[in-house]
C-alpha cells in the first residue's frame, strides 16, 4: 500500500511538473518538451491531432486554435498525425520552413545536427522555404530535404523511421 501511495504521488507530482513548465511567456501557448533521448513522448492536441516528441524535441501551441487555422511551433524531431480539416489548415513552424497540412501523417527532422527532412507517410504536405519562399508539395512515399538553402523532394528511402518513435512511448 505504502509504495502504491509512493509511485502515485510522484505521478501527480510529474503531472503538475509538465503541466506548469509547458506555460511559456505567452499564457495561452503551451509547452510540451521531451528531454529524455530514449523514450517518444505522445501529446493529443485538443483537434484530435497526435504529435510523437523524439528526444531533446520541443512542440509550443496554443491551448485551443484559432478558428481559422491551427498553428503550432516545433524545434527537433517529431511524426505527427494531424487530423484532417479543410477549413482550418495545420501550419507547423521550424527555424527554417513553414509546414502546411491539411491531413496527414509525416515525420519532419528539424534538430541542429542534420539538415530539415519531412518525409510523408501518407497524405501530402506543402513546405515553405522561409529564407526564399520556395514552395514544394511533398506526397506519400517522398521526403524533402534542405540542401544548399533549396528544399529537394526525393523518394522516402527510410521508410522505418515511422515506426522509430512508437518502440518506447510515454503519453501525455
Amino acid at each position: 500500500v505504502a509504495a502504491a501511495a509512493v509511485t502515485l504521488l510522484c505521478l501527480l507530482i510529474s503531472v503538475t511538473y509538465l503541466n506548469r513548465s509547458g506555460q511559456d511567456t505567452d499564457p495561452n501557448l503551451l509547452t510540451r518538451q521531451n528531454s529524455e533521448t530514449a523514450t517518444t513522448l505522445v501529446t493529443t492536441l485538443e483537434d484530435g491531432s497526435v504529435v510523437y516528441l523524439a528526444g531533446n524535441t520541443s512542440l509550443k501551441f496554443p491551448e485551443h486554435f484559432s478558428s481559422d487555422r491551427r498553428e503550432v511551433s516545433l524545434q527537433g524531431n517529431a511524426l505527427f498525425d494531424v487530423a484532417g480539416n479543410h477549413k482550418r489548415p495545420f501550419i507547423i513552424e521550424t527555424e527554417d520552413t513553414r509546414i502546411e497540412v491539411l491531413g496527414t501523417a509525416f515525420n519532419v527532422k528539424s534538430d541542429n545536427t542534420q539538415p530539415f527532412e519531412l518525409s510523408v507517410q501518407r497524405g501530402m504536405v506543402k513546405v515553405t522555404l522561409k529564407q526564399s519562399g520556395q514552395d514544394v508539395y511533398v506526397k506519400a512515399g517522398e521526403t524533402v530535404t534542405l540542401s544548399s538553402r533549396k528544399l529537394e523532394v526525393s523518394e522516402t528511402k527510410d521508410h522505418g523511421q515511422f515506426a522509430t518513435y512508437v518502440r518506447q512511448i510515454r503519453f501525455n
